[in-house]
């Protein structure tokens, strides 16, 4: 009788301590699977930022709007001195 009890009690330990296991070993895989989202998730910001950064063709266009502006900025001051030069001269004439 006490043997029978004994083996019952070793099975039973036995079947809990796999239970534990397996439990640990799904716990274990769960925060593999979490810390690559999470790396996969850094990745993908870092990519974005770096998009945000350096994005050749918005930088282009960037580029070519200030060029634009500069050139109507240079524009505006030859007008400005080419007029003020002109009513100079109309002044020394009259």
């Amino acid at each position: 009788m006490k043997r029978e009890l004994e083996r019952a009690a070793a099975e039973k330990l036995e079947k809990v301590n796999r239970s534990l296991q397996r439990h640990l070993q799904g716990s274990v895989e769960e925060k593999e699977e979490r810390e690559r989202e999470l790396l996969s998730m850094k990745k993908q910001i870092a990519t974005l930022m770096q998009r945000l950064r350096a994005d050749p063709a918005q930088l282009e266009r960037l580029q070519s709007m200030l060029s634009v502006k500069n050139g109507g900025i240079q524009d505006l001051r030859r007008k400005s001195l080419s007029e003020s030069f002109g009513a100079g001269e109309e002044a020394l004439l009259n």
